[in-house]
C-alpha cells in the first residue's frame, strides 16, 4: 500500500540527502544545507510503502497558479513496482494543486509523466527563458 505524507516531520532527511547526492543525476552538486533549505520553502511528500519510507518529491508552488515538480524520487530498490505512479496519483490530487499547471525538468520516465498528462511541447522552447545561477 502507497501513501503519502505533506507532514514534514515525516522525510526521511538522511535518506533524501543521500539520494539526491550519491544517486540522483540533478542534484549531486547540493550541499546538504541547500537540501534541507530546499525543504524548508517547498510543499513537499514522504512516500511510504507497507509505512516504510521509499520516495520523496518537492514541489515549488504558490498553489494558485503554477507548480513545479522536482527532486521526486522513489528509492532503487522500491522502482518498478508501480509505487512512483501511485505516488504522483495521490500528489496530483492534493486540492492545494491539482488545479495548478504542472512542470518539470526530467531527462528520464517520460512515459510515466506522460500517463499524468505531461507533455513535451516543442512551441514552448521558444517561450522558455532560463537564467542559471550564479557559479552553477
Amino acid at each position: 500500500m502507497v501513501r503519502i505524507s505533506s507532514d514534514k516531520a515525516d522525510i526521511d532527511v538522511d535518506a533524501v540527502v543521500s539520494y539526491l547526492q550519491n544517486e540522483s543525476y540533478w542534484a549531486g552538486h547540493r550541499s546538504r544545507e541547500q537540501i534541507e533549505r530546499s525543504i524548508d520553502h517547498s510543499l513537499c511528500y514522504s512516500v511510504f510503502s507497507d509505512d516504510k519510507f521509499v520516495g520523496f518529491a518537492r514541489l515549488v508552488t504558490d498553489q494558485v497558479t503554477v507548480t513545479y515538480l522536482c527532486d521526486f524520487f522513489i528509492l532503487t530498490a522500491y522502482q518498478r513496482k508501480g509505487i512512483g505512479s501511485e505516488a504522483l496519483k495521490l500528489m496530483m490530487a492534493d486540492e492545494r494543486v491539482s488545479g495548478t499547471l504542472w512542470m518539470l525538468f526530467t531527462q528520464t520516465a517520460h512515459e510515466l509523466y506522460g500517463r499524468f498528462g505531461f507533455v513535451q511541447d516543442p512551441g514552448m522552447i521558444k517561450r522558455v527563458m532560463f537564467r542559471h545561477r550564479p557559479n552553477s
